[in-house]
């Protein structure tokens, strides 16, 4: 391997490693002005024996007691939504959401994952009238149905909420279907004799719950997006313990609250919405003398502006559940900008390879199977630049005596000595780059692999064989990144010929095991595929060559 070979390598592992820096530092769409900040009511700082979850992060953000009461306040009632996806509950105060547990996924506990965890005060997908100061979650309605089970492909069911009063009334409907997430919400009000306000509000009021064994990096991917004029905006929770809200108005589509792997997005269809707030607050715990970040809550709110005339409907889309780029991709309104895939230089390569591993997955149940399969297509695909790099290698170590005897001749006119050296480059029609072009075109795979198996919720407790249970998580036992090392160090060894760089055969196959060893298991997994493949690849070629001259 040359020096150029090296230095690439190097670069690779320098790219790498400031990955997670990046992931800090930037987000999708641009970045937005500070937020507000403004002074809690209950200190963040936790006692250690203290559980913090997503009811009790709501109830440091009280919302205003509503001063209109039209009703009187009947016993709350749940009705069950029950679906292959998902089990929903929702509750007759207000129409509102109680409870969201999916059913395709589990915690790092493998307990269930409920995305919802309201408090006895707030409500998801509750509608507040700010100027009015009221909010529905303080009604009775009654719901047309006492539960819904949808089993079968494409079934569709409705469940509406209704409440009739001297000053007005409501509905709340809500459409749900058997095969996705996303379901519809409609509100009408008809009839209004009172004053409510110029605008109301949707609400996600509870965030999201923490689900991965890496708090710390799960907490990291926690943050807002909002779709407004055109541009998203992403805001993440302040760094400290004061509470964080920010607000913009303007031709809104969509606001949503993500977590890692699972997202809770409201959504105006026709772009009605005319503005939007976000709430965010850390909880920290008190761990062996260190305050820790333990939690966030991020509340969204997209607002909608009430029309002059006593009735009007409005539509929403709620879409909770994974954070699934394609599923996000098919409302056409930039909703899967949330999934971090990487630079935009090597975003198609990421987008590229999740299409296929996707499509792939529905015959072959096995991503690390599929990994596999993958990497032997890139070896076939890029086997005339594998085999140009080899020819190159061979090429210059059977040059290297002439051109050191040239060194040794020339060492005093460096000009001569460039000229004399690329002279006997095209006199045998060799590119001395060319050992590194296959390398470079690694770069931005390598790269997607990365981003695919750190943040698409695809890879997540995606298991291949054995001790490997989970692919976007390091080899437990390293045994992949030493498989990784001993295939290299074979690699290094076909490959570097010249004396001088012998080192390199033991000191690389080190240096990558270390930087290998914390790595998601599919990516370490594919590069030992790859160094496997090489080796029988180089011998391949070999084989068929016969060296370019021969030194006398």
């Amino acid at each position: 391997m040359d020096r150029k070979t090296v230095l690439a390598f190097i670069l690779i592992a320098v790219i790498l490693l400031l990955y997670p820096l990046y992931m800090q530092l930037v987000g999708v769409g641009k970045k937005v002005p500070a937020p507000e900040t403004i002074s809690p009511d209950t200190t963040g700082a936790l006692s250690p024996d203290k559980q913090v979850d997503s009811a009790e992060a709501s109830q440091t953000l009280p919302l205003k007691t509503p001063t209109l009461v039209t009703s009187s306040q009947e016993p709350e009632k749940d009705v069950i939504v029950e679906t292959p996806l998902y089990r929903a509950i929702f509750s007759t105060k207000g129409g509102n959401l109680k409870s969201f547990i999916l059913k395709r996924y589990v915690d790092f506990k493998r307990d269930k994952i409920d995305l919802v965890q309201n408090n006895q005060t707030e409500y998801n997908l509750d509608v507040i009238f700010p100027d009015s100061n009221f909010s529905l979650s303080t009604l009775s309605l009654t719901a047309d149905k006492e539960r819904l089970n949808l089993a079968k492909k494409s079934q569709k069911e409705e469940l509406s909420f209704k409440l009739s009063t001297p000053d007005f009334a409501v509905t709340k409907s809500y459409a749900f279907y058997a095969d996705r997430y996303a379901f519809e919400l409609t509100l009408k009000l008809e009839g209004r004799k009172t004053f409510l306000g110029r605008k109301y509000f949707l609400t996600w009021n509870s965030g999201l719950p923490t689900t991965e064994k890496d708090t710390k990096e799960d907490l990291s991917y926690f943050a807002t997006y909002a779709s407004i004029g055109g541009e998203i905006l992403e805001n993440k929770a302040p760094k400290d313990e004061n509470i964080q809200q920010f607000s913009r108005s303007g031709r809104t589509v969509w606001v949503s609250s993500r977590s890692k792997y699972f997202v809770a997005s409201l959504i105006a269809p026709d772009s009605s919405g005319s503005g939007f707030q976000t709430t965010g607050q850390n909880f920290y715990q008190m761990i062996n003398g260190q305050n820790i970040l333990v939690g966030k809550r991020l509340a969204v709110k997209l607002e909608r502006e009430v029309p002059s005339q006593p009735s009007f409907t409005d539509h929403f889309q709620i879409h909770i559940g994974p954070l699934d780029y394609w599923a996000l991709r098919k409302y056409g309104l930039n909703l899967e900008n949330m999934v971090n895939l990487g630079w935009v230089l090597f975003k198609p390569f990421a987008i590229g390879i999740l299409w296929f591993f996707v499509n792939l997955h529905q015959i072959v149940p096995n991503y690390g199977v599929i990994i596999i399969i993958f990497t032997i297509l890139m070896k076939i695909i890029f086997f005339p630049l594998s085999r140009k790099m080899t020819k190159t290698s061979l090429a210059m170590a059977d040059l290297a005596p002439k051109i050191n005897k040239l060194k040794e001749k020339l060492k005093e006119d460096k000009q001569k000595l460039n000229q004399e050296i690329f002279k006997i480059y095209r006199e045998h029609k060799i590119n001395p780059l060319g050992g590194c072009l296959p390398l470079l075109v690694q770069i931005p795979i390598f790269w997607a692999f990365f981003v695919l198996l750190r943040s698409t919720i695809e890879m997540r407790q995606a298991p291949f064989m054995g001790w490997i249970k989970d692919l976007s998580l390091m080899d437990p036992y390293y045994i992949l990144p030493i498989l990784m090392s001993v295939s290299m160090f074979f690699q290094q060894k076909m490959t570097i010929k010249d004396p001088r760089q012998k080192m390199l055969v033991y000191i690389m196959p080190g240096m990558f095991f270390f930087f290998f060893m914390s790595f998601p298991a599919g990516l370490t997994l594919y590069w030992t595929v790859y160094n496997i493949l090489s080796v029988g690849e180089q011998y391949l070629i070999r084989s068929q060559m016969q060296p370019i001259m021969h030194t006398e």
